[in-house]
Formats: structure tokens, C-alpha cells, sequence
């Protein structure tokens, strides 16, 4: 036996992940792992096989797959991630890129169990109201310190100007909404599908997926047929969003019975009836598996201060105010005193400042990582940006159309961004 295949499926994923850490694009699988070891990486492959009971998708394929283990999984998820940003196909007159390959780069959402997939702000036990105050108390504070006279990104980036945008934030730092987390990235995925739960194994119908994790994918552009999808770029400096390279479903108000079988009459339903399933068996709470999942930029759940404490604030007071019927935002900001300060520069405590070309890179470099992981694709030995993920999150938020804009027009970083500023003019052209 060789020493590749002495490294079995756990060897051939992590030599995977390391690569795809070093080089952000490999060019192929064979590009991102040595010959020998890519033919593991697909035998490692083809030992996943579907469930007795998979769904089965129009062209005639199983959407609901059992791998034998997490290694298994990555070393799948890993290769449909880079053979998924190539293309060996002219774009020719009939815009063929366009029906078979722009748009269609995977998108993912890790679940340490098979639950359905359903907003945090659905769930049973969660107080409506509570919720809605914690949300409202959450935007009106952050865009407190977010006016005219603070930061400069806030110009080049935009603020958070709506409770979508303050909604997304909110709900990094576990405020139930109307909003469910994908990412353009399967290792964000894997993370969380290994991650602690402290929850009895999961009770599910579906055969030999008992005490399994599931990682959902589908494709950015099914998603964004079927599930609303929004993505917001400010505040800049919540660095938590661009290292998840996250986007949000919004599911909107929850309706008034969440059936415990989706059957997908309703629309909110579609999403995962869209999406293919991947079970991998794991410990509870914790699998040791996750310890190996590194990140060249740090713990992808890292918390900022300012955020993490004002979250802790709103949580703790607000049910005070709600019961006696005195609750409102302003009512509830008057209450909150934080010790930690915003990321970012305010009037207040900054009056003067010039922001060096250093900062702005630091200030960026998160919007680079972000659109590359989403849109970055190679098409014959080309690197570009996927014009469909860009239109659309040009389309999704404002901002973020001012954040891509500011990105490509950054003259002064000297070159330090990697040429993505002639990738983004390119796509918006």
C-alpha cells in the first residue's frame, strides 16, 4: 500500500484544506494536492452513496447522501468547491457561461443535527415580542454610533440604514429573526456541523442518519429563485460576517403553524426542498474532528466586544421593560451603559484622525476575502469575477454595490489587494 493511501480519507481532506489555506484558487484538484493523492480524494469520494430513501432531483440524482465520515465529507465538499470556480468553456454568442456556469457556485449551511431548516426567530419557545424589541434596542444602538461625523468607512461603506441590515448583525451574536445563514464556503459549513451541541441525538425518520451532522447545499442561483436571499456588507468592521463569507435567507414573518414534516406546499419551504443533504456521522456534544478544521485567519466565530457586551445588555434588560409595557428603543438604550467601545472611530472619542493607507487595506481586506470566496471562478486558465454573484449582491443591498465600488477604486493600497480591483471594474462592466 502506498503512503497516500496509508493517509486514508482523513489525510487526503486535510491535505485538501491546507492547500486550499495556502493557494486561495487552486486551479484543480490534481493543482491543489499531488496526482496520486487527487485520485484518493475521488475514490474517498464515491464511497458516499444516498440514502435508501434520498429525494431525487429532476436530472435524475440523490439529493440526500450518507458519507462514512466527516473526512469523507470534506474531501467531497472540498472538490465540488474547486471544480465548481473552473470552466474550460468559451463564452461564445449564445452566452453559454451564463446558463451552465455563472451563478451556479455552491452554497452551503452546516447543522451539528438534521434539523429542518428554519429561522432562529421560528422556533418554538422564542417570545415574538421579546425578540422584536431585542432587534429594535440592537439597530438603534449601533446606528447611534454610526452618525455623520463618525468613521470615515462609513462613507466609502455605507451605514446601516434598515433593520435588514442591523438584522444580519444581530443575528451573528444569536438575536432570533427572520433570517437563516448560508456561506460561499464548505469549511464555514463543516465548522459548524461539528461544532458543540449539547441536545439529545436528533430523532429523524430518514434511515442510518440517526447522530449525523448534515451539510445543506444548492446552488447561488437556485437559492436566490427560491429563497430570498440578502447580503449586507456594513459595518465593515463586524469582521465575523466577511470571515463566515456569509449570506443571509430572509424568511420573513413567521407563519402561523411551522409543521414539524415540510411537505413544500408553502414557499418558505422551498428552500430546503431545493437543497442537497449531506449526513455525516459525529459525537455529541463535541466531536474531537473539530479541533482539525483550522483557519488562516482565526476562529470564524471570534466576537467583537462592543457587539458581544451591547447583545448581553439588551438580553438582560429588556424583558424588564417589555413586562411592565415601558419598552422602547430609546427607553431601552437609556439603560445600557457598555464598557467596550465600537470598532470603529467615533466623533466623540476620536475627534481627528487620518486614516493611513495601512488602515484602509486593514479596513478592506475582509470585503477582498469575501468577494473572492464568493465570486472569484477561472474560466479557460482566466481568473475573474462571476458577474451573476456580483450583479447580485450589487442588487441585494446599496451598500454593498458602494463597498465593491470603493474596493476597485482604492488607488492608494499601493497594489496590496491582488488585483482585485481590475477584477471587480471587470465584473461591472
Amino acid at each position: 500500500m502506498s503512503d497516500v493511501q496509508n493517509l486514508g480519507a482523513r489525510g487526503c481532506a486535510l491535505a485538501l484544506w491546507k492547500a486550499l489555506e495556502d493557494s486561495f484558487f487552486p486551479p484543480s484538484v490534481e493543482g491543489a494536492v499531488e496526482r496520486e493523492m487527487a485520485a484518493e480524494v475521488v475514490r474517498h469520494c464515491k464511497e458516499i452513496v444516498p440514502l435508501p430513501t434520498s429525494r431525487i432531483s429532476p436530472p435524475g440524482m440523490p439529493m440526500d447522501m450518507l458519507a462514512p465520515s466527516i473526512w469523507h465529507a470534506t474531501c467531497f465538499l472540498l472538490t465540488q468547491y474547486i471544480l465548481s470556480r473552473r470552466s474550460h468553456e468559451s463564452f461564445g454568442p449564445d452566452g453559454s457561461l451564463f446558463k451552465t456556469f455563472y451563478g451556479n457556485r455552491p452554497v452551503y449551511r452546516g447543522q451539528t443535527m438534521p434539523w429542518n431548516i428554519i429561522p432562529t426567530g421560528w422556533r418554538e419557545g422564542v417570545d415574538q415580542k421579546l425578540a422584536e424589541y431585542q432587534r429594535e434596542a440592537f439597530m438603534h444602538a449601533v446606528r447611534s454610533v454610526m452618525g455623520p461625523g463618525d468613521a470615515l468607512e462609513f462613507d466609502l461603506f455605507g451605514r446601516i440604514q434598515s433593520r435588514r441590515e442591523a438584522d444580519g448583525l444581530a443575528r451573528h451574536y444569536d438575536i432570533p429573526s427572520n433570517l437563516v445563514d448560508f456561506t460561499f464556503d464548505p469549511r464555514i459549513a463543516l465548522f459548524f456541523a461539528t461544532g458543540k451541541n449539547d441536545g439529545p441525538p436528533f430523532q429523524t425518520d430518514l434511515p442510518r442518519a440517526e447522530d449525523c451532522a448534515v451539510v445543506y447545499f444548492t446552488s447561488f442561483v437556485k437559492l436566490c429563485a427560491t429563497g430570498n436571499p440578502k447580503l449586507t456588507f456594513p459595518p465593515v468592521q463586524s469582521e465575523r460576517l466577511y470571515r463566515q463569507a456569509g449570506l443571509f435567507v430572509d424568511f420573513e414573518n413567521r407563519p402561523e403553524v411551522v409543521p414539524d414534516v415540510l411537505g413544500f406546499e408553502s414557499p418558505w419551504m422551498w428552500v430546503q426542498q431545493n437543497c442537497g443533504r449531506l449526513f455525516f456521522p459525529r459525537t455529541y456534544p463535541e466531536t474531537p474532528e473539530h479541533m482539525e478544521l483550522s483557519f488562516f485567519f482565526g476562529d470564524p466565530m471570534h466576537p467583537d466586544p462592543y457587539f458581544q457586551e451591547l447583545v448581553e445588555a439588551i438580553r438582560e434588560i429588556s424583558p424588564k421593560l417589555i413586562h411592565t409595557h415601558a419598552a422602547d428603543a430609546a427607553g431601552i438604550l437609556s439603560t445600557i451603559k457598555l464598557r467596550n467601545r465600537p470598532p470603529w472611530r467615533v466623533e466623540g472619542l476620536d475627534p481627528f484622525f487620518v486614516y493611513t493607507d495601512d488602515e484602509l487595506v486593514s479596513i478592506v481586506k475582509y470585503i477582498e476575502y469575501y468577494l473572492k470566496t464568493a465570486a472569484l471562478v477561472n474560466v479557460n486558465g482566466r481568473d475573474c469575477l462571476d458577474p451573476v454573484v456580483v450583479a447580485k449582491l450589487k442588487e441585494f443591498d446599496s451598500s454593498a454595490l458602494a463597498a465593491i465600488n470603493t474596493v476597485a477604486e482604492l488607488d492608494s493600497c499601493n497594489g496590496r489587494l491582488d488585483g482585485i480591483r481590475a477584477l471587480i471594474q471587470e465584473a461591472l462592466s
